[in-house]
Order: structure tokens, then C-alpha cells, then sequence
């Protein structure tokens, strides 16, 4: 399937290789992920290539005394350079084991299902660390061999993708089970109303459909699209071990066997971590057109950041509720994402026109009044929050590094940190932004794992 976002739809997907030999990969070439082209071409698995780097993660300005919140992966895997499609991701299928210097502590997690309903995904990375993964220093998977039932951190659906742990492995009707990549952080027990829904990349920094425009409800890619995935994997309540050896391993099934990969990353001693991130402050455009600015500051250390805006609609929020339309459509159940890519202190400018189709992008009272026939509307309810690195993260996403096998993942002290500021929420009245209370996390849930079609 070709769009106005061509090779973008498929570097989102990844839907670069279905395993065929031990030593063999075959290339999909460009595919919505929907309904995948049959093999066409065969590549050397052992030109694929693996790359893994971890920091600190300093969560909601949450540093528990002298001790982050928690640690950052950042990985890659991919075709390399004598593959078919050099860049795109490893394979459709993987299985990840990610080894730690030191053990498991936080409580373990609940297993979930797929979304159909027809399978059993058996992962708890939502949650926490498998309850047999608990007091061991490993995160494991779950094989994609029918029956399989026990629970993993990774479960069926983890895999490395050319860009994080995703849960994008290909099922058996030819495209991803789950859909939306994992929130931030992962490894949340509570549920923390700051957490990142899902790590969705949107316009304008993650231009999926090339026109500025958020890709939600767009019959160019498959249902619950809401951009591209940011590769974003941060684990709550997992602390760093200055100087610990950290191993992640992926093995690829194969009708002659298991094909694995191994690489390792040391944290430096001492470890760095970054400063908390003050929230952004929006302020509305005067004109009421539902364009918005973000006045921000960097913290020290940070090279590049994310300015992420959620837009969940009008509300009202809470089970069973039904809410009123915006006039862009978002609603709890599938946010509108836009992010805004920064390198410096200063204010940033999401434009009027972002929304899907062109609409605006956050909706004021008077355009979702209008949206409803004239009923008084309130307008859309959306969260602010900064994403800070000390490496090239954006540098290393798609589409920014297509055709790069290996990407420059690690920051200039030797890890990989980032720091999350807490996301408050805010609407407008008739006059000006307000913070308001976010919808419960409950409802914010119910899209963290939406299938592709």
C-alpha cells in the first residue's frame, strides 16, 4: 500500500522481514502492515545489526532521594547493509531477553490478553516484571509457538524493532497483533495519570502522511494509527548499577533452527542523571483558530527534547461517559498527538491546521460548539509534557534515519538519559487556557494496545 506518506508507512510498520531460513530473511519492500506482500527477495540475517545503549530515567521529576526513578533502553535492530532494505527493521519476528546487574525488585505485573480476544499475549510490561521473572535479572518473551502460555515482560508480541521494544511481532494473519506502541514508562503498576499513553510521535516533528497533518481517522494507514512510534522505552522503579553490564539478546525462529544476536552495554561510573523538567506552559492562540505555544526551558544537560501534546477531546471522562465530539475528532479512547522537536530553551508553535484532515488542532469552546450543531461544547482537554535527552534520539527515529543500519544512539557522556516532566492537563474557556484535572487513567488505558486493523 502506497500513501501521501510512502516509504514512511513502512518504516512505522516495520515491516521489513519474515524469517524464512536460519540464515535467510525475506523483504516485504513497502507494506501498510495490513495485508502483507508475500517474500520477494532473501537476505543474510547475519548482516542484520544490533545496537543497545542504556541511561538513567529521571521520571516526573521523581528522584526518590539520591536514586533516579528508573533506567532508559534505547536499541535498534536492523537490515544491514548487504539486506534487501538496508535500515528497516530486523525481521517481523523476534523474541528479546534483556539481561540486568541486578534483580528484578519491583512488584510483578498483571498478564494481559490480545485485543481481539481470540489469543493470549501474555505480556506484563504494562505492569511490571513477570511474577517468574521476579528477584531474577532478566526480562524475558514468551515463544510464538501455539499453546505458549506462560507469562514474560515481553510476552508474544515484544519484539526489537529497528527502533525499541515494540509490540509489533507479526501474527499469524500476516500483520502486527497489537498496534500502539508502549506507553512511558513502562513497569507502572499505578497507572500515574503523568504517564504517556502510548510513545505515538505526531505532526509536526513526526510527519507520517507529509502534509503536517495528524493521521488519525485517515484511510491511508490502518485504524488506530496516531503517527509513529517514538521508540521510546523507559522502566519505572528498575534502578541503575553504576558500572553494571546490561545484555540484551534477540533470537529469531527459523525452520532450521534459532537465530540469535547478543549485545552488551556498561554504564558508566558514576552515572549521570539529568535535572527535572519543568512542564511546558501553553498559551492559546488570541485568534481562537486552535493553534497554541509552549514556553519551555531545558534542563541542564539536555541536547534535544520532545514538547508532547495530547489532545483527548471535549469529555466528558469516566466509565460509560459519553462524550461530546470535537471538531477534530480525538476523544479518550484515541488521542490526537503532536509533538514539537526542540534543541534549545524557548517557546515552541503547534500551527492551527494539525489535527486530522486539516482541522484544528486543539479545539476551542466555539469550534466544538459548532462541531455539535450549537450545543455549548467545552473544548478539547489536552496534557503538556517535556521529553528531554542527552543523546540524538530524534536523529536516530524514522524517518530521520532510514537507510541507516546503525544509527548513533549514544549521547556524549557514554548513556543514554532522559528525564520526563509530570503532564498536567488543561482547556479552554472563553477566554483563556486553564489546568484542569486529567481523565481517569482508566480510560486513558483503554488505546494502549489498539490492533492495526
Amino acid at each position: 500500500m502506497r500513501s501521501r506518506g510512502g516509504n514512511l508507512i513502512r518504516h512505522y510498520f516495520q515491516a521489513a522481514g519474515l524469517l524464512v531460513t536460519a540464515l535467510a530473511v525475506t523483504s516485504c519492500g513497502p507494506s501498510s502492515g495490513a495485508n502483507a506482500p508475500g517474500p520477494t527477495h532473501v537476505a543474510n540475517v547475519g548482516n542484520n545489526v544490533l545496537q543497545v545503549a542504556v541511561g538513567t530515567a529521571n521520571i516526573y521529576g521523581d528522584l526518590g532521594g539520591a536514586e533516579p526513578a528508573g533506567i532508559n533502553v534505547m536499541t535498534t535492530y536492523r537490515q544491514g547493509s548487504g539486506n534487501t532494505a538496508p535500515g528497516d527493521s530486523g525481521a517481523a519476528v523476534d523474541s528479546p531477553t534483556f539481561t540486568l546487574p541486578n534483580a528484578l525488585t519491583a512488584p510483578a505485573g498483571t498478564p494481559v490478553g490480545a485485543p481481539d480476544g481470540t489469543q493470549t499475549d501474555n505480556t506484563t510490561i504494562f505492569t511490571g516484571p513477570a511474577p517468574a521473572e521476579e528477584d531474577t535479572n532478566a526480562m524475558t518473551s514468551t515463544s510464538q509457538t501455539v499453546g505458549a502460555t506462560n507469562a514474560t515482560t515481553f510476552g508474544i508480541s515484544g519484539q526489537v524493532s529497528g527502533l525499541g521494544f515494540e509490540p509489533f511481532n507479526y501474527g499469524n494473519l500476516g500483520s502486527p497483533d497489537m498496534g500502539a506502541p508502549y506507553p512511558v514508562p513502562v513497569y507502572d503498576p499505578a497507572g500515574d495519570a503523568n504517564q504517556l499513553p502510548a510513545a505515538w510521535g505526531g505532526p509536526p516533528a513526526f510527519d507520517l502522511l507529509h502534509n503536517g497533518e495528524s493521521p488519525v481517522g485517515n484511510g491511508d494507514v490502518p485504524g488506530g494509527t496516531a503517527g509513529i512510534s517514538m521508540g521510546l522505552d523507559v522502566f519505572d522503579a528498575v534502578t541503575p548499577v553504576a558500572g553494571g553490564t546490561y545484555s540484551l539478546t534477540v533470537s529469531l525462529p527459523a525452520n532450521t533452527g534459532t537465530v540469535s544476536s547478543t549485545k552488551s552495554f556498561s554504564l558508566p561510573s558514576p552515572y549521570t542523571v539529568l535535572p527535572a523538567f519543568t512542564p511546558p506552559v501553553p498559551t492559546a492562540d488570541a485568534s481562537g483558530d486552535g493553534g497554541a505555544t509552549f514556553a519551555y526551558t531545558l534542563p541542564a544537560g539536555v541536547t534535544e527534547a520532545y514538547i508532547e501534546i495530547v489532545d483527548f477531546g471535549p469529555g466528558p471522562f469516566g466509565a460509560g461517559a459519553t462524550a461530546s465530539a470535537s471538531c477534530n475528532g480525538s476523544k479518550a479512547a484515541a488521542p490526537v498527538y503532536y509533538t514539537i522537536e526542540v534543541t534549545a530553551s524557548g517557546t515552541a508553535t503547534l500551527g492551527p491546521a494539525a489535527g486530522p484532515g486539516g482541522a484544528p488542532s486543539l479545539c476551542t469552546v466555539a469550534q466544538n460548539t459548532a462541531a455539535n450543531s450549537g450545543t455549548a461544547t467545552s473544548s478539547d482537554l489536552f496534557t503538556v509534557q517535556g521529553i528531554g535527552f542527552d543523546y540524538p534520539a530524534y536523529e536516530a527515529s524514522y524517518p530521520n534515519s532510514s537507510g541507516n543500519p546503525s544509527p548513533a544512539i549514544l549521547g556524549g557522556n557514554g548513556e543514554d538519559d532522559i528525564t520526563i516532566s509530570s503532564s498536567p492537563a488543561f482547556q479552554t474557556t472563553t477566554d483563556a487556557l486553564h489546568r484542569v484535572a486529567h481523565p481517569p487513567m482508566s480510560v486513558l488505558r483503554t488505546h494502549q494496545m489498539l490492533r492495526h486493523r
